[in-house]
């Protein structure tokens, strides 16, 4: 029997046992280079949403039995497709996971003072030197071992019924836990009354039962004294653990006098203490200073100290920036500081599953929020942060059942735009946003229109219809081009509720005015690549009308130069777009209808993106065009434009990043809100990954 048959068997075996026993396994066998890997990390993502629903509460049983037979048959699908090239090598295959324990470490005050408020952390991790990371030691810290698994959540609770203390939480109740990495809770208690009393802490994970996924709660009980002054006493807690300092002092010591002692001993204590005092100092000033501000960041462990170490060391290949900007989205619970997460590593992002795990946690309590408490506000705050959700039938449902009144009906209206009615509640319009006249500060001059002609053909040239595709005998490629007539718009975001919270600096809309020019039809593809440099660097490499990828921004300069040396003399050169053109063309130049994404409001429409790409790039032209006829504008590949990334002009906080080159449109990997007009990536122009290729202007 092959081995992939020895795989499927086994796999199958295990999924009567329980999703996660296959999961685990499928994760140990299948190969991360392999196409099918985000398959599987969309299913793993489908199976954490699951359990954060179990482990929430809230959810019918049926409602959830339902979702774990969709699950379970989804995986079952995807087992059946597995092939050999799919698997890693025996070598490289780990054994199977034994069932996990981690370390919870927790330090809630024995004493605490009336009206005032005081820090109680929790933290739980798979490994005890991750659980210890960046932890400031207390007097009064416990650990003790529990199950862990991959969705954890703790809750701290009054358990009198005279409610003695006032809560604060800070951190999301549901989180997830990563190898490596210490998951921690933070809550503020506030005693209101002096007494001693009961504070429960509740650790709730999941367990597999008889084969099917369960809740399970380890309950702490800790008692508090309150008072209206904290003692000075040192208050030491069992924390379950053994600890050797010393050996044993035995009684036949022969007896010292103190002198003796001292004098025998002030040397060596004398040398003790120095070596103690200097030690610290030497390793610190050994220690490198991206490593020594990331010990001062974890040691502070909030959101703006990770943001401040993002800020200070995102031009460098400091390992622990992806660190830094997961926990400042982990301790902030921003929808948009996940996403930035993804926007800004994109295909590089280590930590990519996680965020989606916890992105769709946030998903499903907004919508329960929602659900619960229906009105417009929460509606557009909950399409801005999931503007590719698939829950319309809820939310409308949800609206129905409102007493009719204008709540009700600024609800349905909205729900109604999203769907694509009326151009969706997302729509990037300009009336909103005042008149600001002030070009973006770009390496490139492309903006201005020709004074005498009114577009970029200069003189002599007659100007065509926009729109129309560009007669391309005159080169040995016939590459077709669209025609766009020039005009002014609102660059950027220009509703930072919708779609994108927070898009100031990265989205900042902005007027700006684009002379005429042309621009691909088409992604430049495979086959054309081939046909100017002999070769093909594409991941997907066996689809000559796919779009190619693993192209840096050097390599299509390369690319350009070769294509343009072999043009007839006076044919216009091609060239990369610059930003403001392929967003004026993506939004659908002067014909445009404020879609979202270029050509629809639904990205399902226009876009080969997570959702529907089956973790692969498709042929170009196959979905519908925008109102230019321009095709995978959103999707299918990142394209590079000509710009250095700066700020937008209207927010020029952030200096330019000159080693980075601007990508626009999203890709077949990422999410379908990423394939809007506005969004903007960067990476480094010798950046080479399948979710980045590239189209022709000029």
């Amino acid at each position: 029997m092959e081995r992939i048959d020895t795989v499927r068997n086994d796999l199958k075996v295990l999924l009567g046992e329980g999703l996660d026993m296959a999961l685990k396994r499928l994760g140990e066998e299948i190969d991360p280079g392999s196409p099918k890997f985000d398959i599987y990390i969309q299913l793993k993502s489908r199976y954490s949403a699951y359990l954060s629903l179990t482990i929430i509460g809230g959810t019918a049983q049926k409602e959830l039995d339902q979702t774990y037979n969709a699950l379970g048959a989804s995986l079952l699908t995807f087992i059946n497709t597995l092939q050999e090239q799919d698997l890693k090598s025996q070598q490289e295959a780990a054994p199977p996971a034994a069932s996990k324990r981690g370390e919870l470490l927790y330090n809630i005050p024995h004493e605490m003072q009336e009206q005032h408020e005081h820090r109680c952390a929790v933290r739980v991790a798979y490994e005890e030197t991750a659980l210890l990371e960046g932890w400031k030691a207390g007097k009064e810290d416990v650990r003790r071992q529990v199950r862990v698994a991959e969705v954890m959540a703790v809750e701290m609770l009054n358990v009198s019924s005279d409610q003695p203390f006032e809560i604060r939480v800070v951190s999301e109740t549901v989180q997830f836990l990563e190898p490596g990495e210490p998951t921690e809770w933070v809550f503020y208690i506030k005693p209101l009354l002096r007494g001693e009393f009961p504070l429960v802490l509740k650790v709730s994970v999941i367990e597999i039962i008889n084969g099917r996924e369960a809740k399970k709660d380890v309950v702490i009980e800790e008692h508090v004294i309150v008072s209206n002054t904290t003692s000075e006493k040192e208050v030491f807690k069992s924390a379950g653990v053994d600890l050797n300092l010393a050996a044993p002092v035995s009684d036949a010591a022969p007896e010292q006098s103190r002198t003796t002692k001292s004098k025998g001993k002030a040397p060596v204590m004398a040398a003790l203490l120095a070596v103690v005092i200097l030690l610290p100092s030497v390793t610190w000033a050994l220690t490198p200073a991206p490593t020594r501000d990331w010990w001062w960041a974890a040691w502070q462990d909030t959101a703006e100290s990770y943001a401040a170490y993002a800020d200070k060391y995102r031009d460098t290949d400091s390992p622990h920036l992806q660190k830094a900007l997961l926990r400042k989205a982990w301790r902030s619970g921003r929808v948009q500081d996940y996403r930035r997460y993804l926007s800004t590593f994109g295909a590089n992002a280590q930590y990519r599953s996680q965020v989606l795990d916890s992105l769709n946690v946030l998903e499903d309590r907004r919508l329960k929020l929602f659900l619960q408490h229906p009105d417009s506000s929460a509606l557009h705050r909950y399409l801005a942060d999931f503007p590719e959700n698939e829950r319309l039938d809820k939310l409308e449902q949800a609206a129905v059942n409102l007493a009719p009144g204008s709540a009700r009906t600024a609800i349905l209206s909205a729900i109604a735009a999203k769907r694509g009615n009326t151009g969706g509640p997302g729509t990037p319009g300009r009336d909103s946003i005042p008149a600001n006249t002030a070009l973006p500060d770009s390496d490139t001059t492309a903006f201005l229109p020709d004074r005498r002609t009114g577009d970029a053909q200069g003189p002599g040239i007659l100007p065509q219809r926009p729109g129309v595709i560009v007669p391309a005998k005159s080169d040995p490629f016939g590459f077709e081009m669209v025609l766009v007539k020039g005009g002014t718009f609102t660059m950027g975001q220009s509703d930072p509720n919708i779609f994108c919270e927070g898009c100031s600096g990265n989205e900042c809309p902005h007027e700006v005015t684009v002379r005429t020019f042309s621009i691909g039809k088409y992604e430049v593809t495979q086959k054309q690549w081939k046909q100017v440099m002999g070769a093909n660097p594409s991941y997907f490499n066996t689809c000559d009308d796919c779009p190619v990828e693993q192209v840096s921004w050097q390599d299509v300069q390369r690319f350009l130069a070769a294509v343009n040396a072999k043009l007839p003399a006076g044919q216009k050169k091609y060239r990369l777009p610059t930003e403001a053109e392929w967003e004026f063309a993506a939004r659908g130049g002067n014909r445009s209808k404020n879609f979202a994404c270029s050509g629809s409001n639904d990205p399902a429409k226009v876009a080969w993106f997570d959702k529907n790409a089956a973790g692969k790039t498709h042929p170009v032209g196959k979905l519908a065009a925008n109102e230019l006829g321009l095709y995978d504008m959103s999707g299918n590949v990142y394209e590079w434009c000509a710009d250095v990334w700066k700020p937008y002009s209207c927010d020029s906080k952030t200096a330019p990043n000159r080693s980075n080159r601007v990508t626009r449109g999203g890709s077949w990997r990422f999410y379908g809100n990423m394939c809007r007009s506005t969004i903007r990536d960067s990476y480094s122009a010798a950046h080479n990954k399948e979710v980045i290729g590239f189209r022709l202007a000029r």
